[in-house]
């Protein structure tokens, strides 16, 4: 059995499907997804001091960082493309792994941008539920785009 190798943060990225692919979320500085579960009491009088649980539901969120890019003509998802798929309410298709494209020592985005993960990710529809900027007098602008899934979220596991 081989070593486990771990990924640095800089290599798992955020994929909205806001349009008719996958695309990720422009300079992107810090992304997140986490997954809750919650459970209910189901101990009786038979099971004496001990508690017992069952599960009720499970739901996952999560959120991404970026520096403000408003440029329409990006390949990579912008401010307004995240503010149209908020204002429209509709689910969004998410992919949270590394990109199919990505070498552990590359530096800077491949040629043709980033490809959404192939194996080894997360994925689930989504609703985006908030979107914020900030914009400092001194330093970059940036934005955080928040979401809730809406179904479930499944792993794709690699070959």
């Amino acid at each position: 059995m081989s070593k486990a190798q771990k990924i640095k943060g800089r290599n798992l990225m955020l994929f909205l499907q806001t349009d008719s692919e996958a695309e990720v979320v422009a300079l992107s500085t810090s992304c997140s997804l986490s997954v809750q579960a919650s459970y209910s009491s189901t101990a009786t009088k038979d099971d004496g001091v001990w508690d017992d649980k069952e599960l009720d539901n499970i739901a996952f969120s999560g959120s991404n960082e970026s520096l403000v890019a408003m440029d329409p003509g990006a390949s990579d998802l912008v401010h307004s493309a995240l503010f149209e798929a908020l204002v429209s309410g509709k689910s969004v298709p998410m992919q949270f792994g590394v990109p199919a494209n990505s070498a552990q020592g590359t530096n800077g985005v491949p040629e043709g941008g980033w490809t959404a993960p192939t194996e080894k990710y997360y994925k689930g529809n989504v609703k985006i539920t908030s979107l914020e900027i900030s914009a400092p007098v001194q330093g970059a602008a940036t934005f955080t785009v928040s979401f809730e899934g809406a179904g479930a979220l499944s792993h794709v596991a690699g070959s």
